[in-house]
């Protein structure tokens, strides 16, 4: 029963299992699908070979074994190599075994660390078929001591002898300098402070090289000791010096070793150098012991060999060829020739030089000076070029040797003194050339010019239409000559002018209107040349040439004519330009005239009297699309001055002459000037400045002492314009004759109230000489005679008598008025005028005029005179009428809307009455009516 009962509950536990699973299993359809397509994919999918590799015997592959694996995309797998114990490992890099080409990390493999040798790599993506991946560990040799001084020798070397270590490979300086990091744990570790360090450059205390530590002087990476004793000396050594490949330590002068000690060094496995950003550190470290006596270095080094020379001439073998005396003491460069230009930036030394107390060859060092910069002006105070130091091409024991160029890149071009600094490892120092007893340099040095280069030529240009002139912007200070290329653009083959030294440069006899491809090489003294760039140059246009008109009217009050003439033919444009104006003129008329055309074109709408600067300018196009213009000189051509106006011409008879004073206005217009013109043509300049000028006309005038004189007033423009212009004024004409004058008029009363006159006058009257009478402005006689003094009729009191004098040839010169007096009798008015109007019709009506006497008796048996005119004053109408007329009808025009009348007795002195409105009793001027 027990196992039954347990069947039972297995198979409820199992029914409701497969319960719970079902229920998962449809949540989880779709998850499970893809899972079980993955891992078939998986399955099915190929497999690649990764192989795993180094160079040569640098290590060795510990997983995967044998160097390879055979993976499918997704899999990740373990990767270790060991280097051997002379190697460092540096980083992996992916490749292609076959070519060689490197991929990045995570494009097929991906590694975890490229820099540790062992990590985890990752299958990313199939790579090509012709695609072999591969793992390849890079890996650097450690550095080792080749050699090193002084060396234990049972002669023992000398107290103050120099430690010196040569390693194969340029080591790091980080190994003899403690680094930030490592100074605070130092500080930390043995409780040190700021002034317990030592720096080669304490200012800014930089390259710690040492510090103290109770009582003793701790190097990095260096231990020097007494090798008896263990005890520390490095107190009795400077600090060292790391220069690449070659470690120094010089000993201390002033407290070198112990005499006749024994000295071990140790040069710790901790120096290094560095790839990329690893350190490659030694692989053990190396120690030596040296003993010393009881002496010191005392003497300078020896130069046993030198010589100097430029250039880079070698022997058939290509071996350096010694140039003797190439370079010179002088130090007035470069106009002394003995001074030499270098253009390779070289110098070739042959030297060898020993120090006989020495354990190691002497450092040299090449001291130059700058002294005069490129364009050799001196330079003050100048200082030692920051030049590299440089190592013997050969060294050995006490023996330097260096053969070969030194390499003056560095410096810029100039004139530098050079001389040679020998020193060994005491200080101890000789210079070639050599330096006089007590002098720190030589006096004498060597002189050379370092010149590379010469500055590009930056040209300029000015042209006419048959020449160019190149000019130059600036030119080197040991300028030797030019050449100068030239040629038409459409030519081939360039015109060449060698050994050019002029700094303005005349290119002639070239084609008008042309360009042409210009380049310019400079050459200095030391043989560099240099060229321009091109400069396309242009010649001009034959510019148009302006004509002078040939007559003086060529221009009116306000246009001009302008002529000019050109030789070209093919133009975009010709505008010709009065002042700013711009007029296109490009289809102006033309002839042809001595093989040019001349144009001829008239500017209008301009402003009288003004002066405009004319110029005409022709745009023509060049093949190359460009457009040039060409212009001509600016000449000034004005319209016609304004014309002065003639005011007057006043004359007086003075001193037996007329006296003439001529009046007239003007605009004064730039270089105007002013003439009068008499009748027969004469001009005679007035040089006043007033308007006003008086001028005297002799006595015997035209024959007689009588006479007419016309005048003019002319403007005229000064000839410095292109041409002269003139205007007249209109001419007034002044009657010269003798002074005639009315002496008296006497009034006669007689029934034609006749008066007579008298006259005199100053020379005796021409006999050509007429006389005429006016009587209140109109004529009453023609022609009376010289000699007449005879009566006239129809005068009366205050009545306007003149005499007018005329030629015989009917040309009035004169006039003189008198007035008439009034006698003492007393004249009545002809008494009131009463009018009255009818009208017969519309056209023609009727007035019927009435008159008569309220004044003296007598009046009423005079005849009554009337005088009816309209209000124009024309044509008047006389009417007498007899004594004891009361009616007079007038016939009045129908136009005519008033009339005037005025009313005089005979031999009274008349009067324009006043005519009385129809019906009124009062006084009007005029009777006023109007038509029915």
């Amino acid at each position: 029963m027990k196992i039954r009962s347990t069947r039972i509950i297995l198979l409820l536990s199992l029914t409701l299992g497969l319960s719970l699973i079902s229920c998962n299993n449809f949540l989880k359809a779709e998850e499970v699908k893809n899972d079980i397509e993955q891992h078939i994919a998986y399955a099915n999918a190929p497999s690649y070979k990764i192989l795993i590799d180094y160079e040569g015997k640098t290590g060795a592959v510990k997983a995967p074994a044998g160097a390879e694996t055979n993976k499918k995309v997704s899999d990740s797998f373990n990767v270790i190599f060991e280097p051997s114990a002379d190697y460092e490992f540096i980083n992996w890099k992916i490749i292609d075994s076959v070519t060689k080409k490197e991929y990045k990390n995570g494009e097929y493999l991906e590694l975890e660390s490229l820099t540790d040798p062992e990590t985890q790599c990752k299958f990313i993506k199939e790579p090509e078929a012709s695609i072999q991946l591969c793992l390849y560990a890079v890996v650097a040799e450690r550095p080792y001591v080749l050699s090193k001084t002084p060396l234990y020798s049972a002669t023992r070397s000398l107290r103050d002898a120099t430690i010196q270590v040569m390693f194969d490979k340029k080591m790091d300086e980080g190994s003899i300098y403690f680094d930030s990091k490592e100074i605070d744990e130092l500080k930390i570790k043995y409780k040190l402070n700021d002034d317990d360090f030592s720096y080669i450059n304490p200012t800014k205390k930089e390259k710690c090289w040492c510090y103290k530590y109770d009582g003793n002087t701790y190097f990095k990476n260096i231990t020097i000791t007494n090798y008896k004793t263990n005890a520390n000396i490095n107190e009795r050594f400077n600090a060292p010096v790391l220069n690449n490949y070659i470690l120094t330590i010089t000993a201390n002068t002033k407290n070198p070793p112990a005499s006749f000690s024994q000295i071990l060094v140790t040069i710790e496995k901790d120096f290094y150098y560095t790839v990329g950003t690893k350190p490659v550190a030694m692989g053990r470290s190396e120690k030596w012991n040296y003993q010393v006596n009881d002496k010191t270095d005392l003497l300078p080094p020896n130069i046993n060999t030198c010589n100097i020379g430029l250039g880079q001439k070698t022997n058939e073998s290509g071996d350096f060829i010694e140039l003797e005396n190439q370079l010179t003491s002088a130090s007035t460069c470069p106009a002394n020739s003995g001074v030499k230009f270098i253009q390779n930036k070289k110098i070739y030394l042959d030297f060898e030089v020993t120090d006989d107390d020495g354990t190691i060859p002497p450092t040299f060092d090449v001291i130059i000076k700058k002294v005069k910069d490129s364009n050799y002006n001196s330079i003050q105070n100048s200082s030692v070029e920051d030049f590299p130091p440089i190592e013997y091409l050969s060294a050995g024991g006490k023996e330097g040797k260096f053969y070969g160029p030194v390499d003056l890149s560095v410096l810029d071009d100039g004139v530098y003194s050079m001389y040679l600094k020998i020193t060994d490892s005491s200080n101890h120092s000789c210079t070639y050339p050599a330096t006089p007893q007590n002098v720190e340099e030589p006096t004498s040095k060597f002189y050379f010019c370092l010149d590379t280069s010469v500055p590009k030529p930056e040209i300029s240009y000015s042209n006419t239409t048959n020449s160019i002139t190149i000019t130059e912007s600036s030119r080197p200070s040991d300028f030797k000559q030019a050449t100068l290329k030239y040629k038409e653009q459409n030519e081939q083959n360039y015109q060449i002018k060698e050994n050019v030294t002029d700094a303005s440069i005349v290119i002639s006899n070239l084609t008008a209107a042309s360009n042409y491809e210009i380049e310019l090489t400079y050459e200095d003294n030391a043989g560099n040349k240099n060229t321009s760039a091109k400069l396309y140059a242009k010649t001009k246009m034959e510019p148009p040439l302006l004509v002078k008109p040939e007559t003086k009217d060529y221009n009116t009050d306000n246009s001009i004519t302008v002529t000019w003439e050109t030789v070209d033919t093919n133009w975009k444009k010709i505008s010709l330009f009065a002042g700013t104006k711009e007029t296109d003129v490009t289809n102006a008329s033309y002839e042809i005239k001595d093989g040019k055309r001349r144009y001829t074109y008239t500017l209008s709408d301009l402003a009288i009297s003004t002066k405009y600067s004319i110029k005409v300018q022709i745009l023509k196009e060049r093949p190359d699309g460009t457009v040039d213009d060409s212009v001509s000189d600016s000449k000034g051509y004005c319209t016609r001055p304004d014309k002065p106006s003639l005011k007057d011409v006043k004359k007086e008879w003075v001193s037996n002459q007329w006296k003439a004073e001529i009046s007239w206005d003007y605009s004064d217009f730039n270089n105007g000037e002013y003439y009068y013109k008499t009748y027969d043509g004469s001009e005679t300049k007035i040089n006043s400045s007033s308007k006003t000028i008086v001028i005297y006309v002799p006595a015997n005038f035209g024959g007689s002492k009588c006479g007419t004189q016309s005048y003019k007033i002319i403007k005229r423009l000064k000839d410095d314009w292109n041409y002269s212009h003139e205007s007249e004024s209109s001419s007034k004409t002044a009657y010269f004759y003798p002074d005639v004058t009315l002496n008296s008029v006497n009034l006669i009363n007689d029934p034609e109230c006749s008066f007579s006159f008298s006259y005199s006058d100053g020379p005796t009257p021409s006999p050509s000489l007429k006389f005429s009478v006016e009587l209140d402005g109109k004529e009453v006689i023609r022609e009376l005679s010289s000699t007449n003094r005879g009566n006239l009729c129809n005068a009366y009191p205050g009545a306007k008598v003149t005499l007018v004098y005329y030629t015989s040839g009917g040309t009035w010169i004169g006039k003189s008025d008198y007035y008439l007096p009034d006698n003492e009798r007393y004249y009545t008015n002809p008494g009131l005028v009463k009018v009255s109007i009818t009208s017969r019709d519309q056209r023609r009506p009727v007035m019927f005029l009435f008159f008569w006497d309220e004044g003296d008796d007598s009046s009423s048996a005079e005849d009554i005179i009337i005088y009816i005119e309209d209000p124009s004053g024309s044509n008047p109408k006389k009417v007498i009428l007899p004594v004891n007329t009361s009616k007079y009808e007038y016939y009045n025009p129908g136009e005519v809307r008033r009339v005037k009348f005025t009313v005089y007795t005979r031999n009274r002195h008349y009067e324009e009455r006043l005519a009385t409105h129809v019906g009124s009793g009062g006084q009007g001027n005029y009777v006023e009516y109007t038509l029915q």
